[in-house]
């Protein structure tokens, strides 16, 4: 589950056959367990992982969040604004940023091809030190184009069997449980929590800006009409592009979203909150599911994703795995029915696994409507978050950058140092509003350039460090 594996460059052979896989159907695709109802912590087939489930927000402190919501901060925190081809030169009145980048393309294990990626290397100015890593796309400054991962949706159905019945404040703890079933089915029109027509989940997954082209702006650039993560990254590479910007696309296509899988958590492995006013004023939308990341992540590594494979899913391809209205908690063991955390929670991660060498990418992602965490953290804002990082990051752990801590949030969620380039880490969360087609008002992760992690004169428009000009300086010097 820690295993750190640099993917690029070492690539083994993994013989498969392939099957097309199965499109979208009315109802749900139950897969089982690999001991009956216990642990998939104990019984999963054993898979490899890179870093496995590293929450990627450290993890966030929920309880944190909502207690400084709860207090009327207007602010999280404050922005760090300090400064810090064969190739190209990023260059500005007294630095300079020197990129060497470098077309992979298609590459395959066996006979398995993977997502199109490019190359990196570079001095980073911030600590010296050659830093050096691959991104998906086509390379940005020899030969930029157009890039197509096709993207699987698959909704998880989870039911819970335990409720949380009484949570201490001060601790972040339930503290008290009864037997309960209760089930979160994105699929399913949910006219408590959404309204109609807009009541659907899943569909506004479907229709969100994350995967229906829309109009992005950034830096007072128009970027054109796209994806959001492609339009991020035409921003991000913004420098290195010049006037391909708007012709450089990665995209998420073709979409599938495939039938549902029925998931049933063991009563020790998560619980359902059913009272909106448990965790105190003001008050969530219920219910809403607590469940332990570990298990969840050993669920779909262990019997989900090698029955996707059985169908027909390969490295070239991205499956994304819906949850509703469920936080991830994420304990070192089982999670102890009367001792469920609120404090240590988050809402999605990606990750990759497989057999010998994992090169399956995926992602895990909640759609929240609950308001838990409202107006900072809701509905794809995490998905933004999850697509944006895995396309800079895809293999988890390969593209390291000089240390840094989160720049445009507070303590709560970025006191940690990371040394990963995970856009949407340093200023998570920090959302902002896009209406889709449907009249949805969509909640996106605001998230760092290129050039905020390793120094220099920034990457994109205007001079920013992220895409809404949040951040208007590099990381800084690197944290201890």
């Amino acid at each position: 589950m820690t295993a750190k594996v640099r993917l690029l460059f070492v690539l083994a052979s993994i013989g498969a056959s392939c099957v097309p896989l199965v499109s979208t159907a009315a109802t749900a695709a139950t897969v089982p367990p690999a001991q009956g109802a216990t642990s998939a912590r104990a019984t999963a087939a054993p898979v490899q992982h890179a870093a496995a489930v590293r929450l990627r927000r450290n993890p966030v402190s929920l309880l944190g969040i909502r207690n400084a919501l709860q207090a009327g901060a207007a602010s999280l925190g404050a922005v760090n604004t300090s400064s810090a081809s064969e190739g190209t030169t990023i260059t500005a009145t007294s630095a300079a940023l020197s990129i060497q980048t470098k077309a992979i393309g298609r590459e395959s294990v066996g006979t398995l091809p993977t997502v199109p990626l490019w190359s990196y290397a570079l001095v980073s100015p911030r600590d010296g030190f050659h830093h050096s890593g691959a991104i998906v796309g086509t390379d940005p400054v020899n030969a930029p184009g157009v890039s197509h991962i096709p993207t699987y949706i698959v909704p998880i159905v989870l039911q819970t069997q335990t409720i949380g019945i009484a949570f201490d404040k001060k601790t972040g703890l339930i503290t008290a449980t009864a037997p309960g079933l209760t089930q979160f089915d994105p699929t399913s029109p949910d006219t408590t929590c959404l309204s109609p027509p807009n009541d659907i989940p899943i569909k506004l997954v479907e229709q969100s800006p994350i995967f229906q082209p829309t109009n992005f702006s950034f830096g007072g650039i128009n970027l054109g009409t796209a994806q959001y993560a492609d339009a991020f990254q035409r921003a991000n590479l913004s420098t290195l592009l010049g006037p391909n910007a708007t012709h450089y696309s990665v995209l998420l296509d073709p979409i599938t979203t495939l039938a549902s899988v029925r998931v049933s958590i063991p009563a020790n492995e998560g619980l359902a909150l059913t009272n909106g006013a448990i965790l105190g004023p003001p008050r969530f939308c219920a219910p809403l599911a607590l469940i332990d990341v570990i298990w969840l992540d050993s669920y779909l590594t262990g019997a989900v994703i090698p029955r996707l494979i059985q169908n027909g899913l390969s490295p070239n391809a991205l499956p994304i795995f819906i949850i509703y209205n469920a936080l991830l908690t994420d304990p070192t063991t089982a999670v102890p029915t009367s001792m469920v955390s609120l404090a240590t929670s988050a809402t999605g991660y990606y990750s990759v696994t497989g057999t010998p060498i994992p090169v399956q990418g995926y992602i895990v992602s909640d759609f929240d409507s609950s308001a838990v965490l409202a107006p900072i953290l809701e509905n794809v804002q995490d998905l933004s978050a999850e697509v944006t990082s895995w396309i800079n990051n895809p293999y988890a752990v390969s593209n390291f950058t000089p240390p840094y801590a989160g720049a445009g949030a507070s303590s709560i969620v970025n006191s940690a140092c990371s040394n990963l380039m995970e856009v949407a880490t340093p200023l998570f969360p920090r959302p902002f509003t896009v209406v889709g087609s449907n009249g949805f008002s969509y909640s996106l992760q605001e998230a760092a350039y290129f050039s905020w992690f390793f120094g220099g004169p920034s990457a994109g428009p205007q001079g920013f460090f992220s895409n809404n000009g949040t951040l208007q300086g590099g990381a800084g010097s690197p944290c201890p």
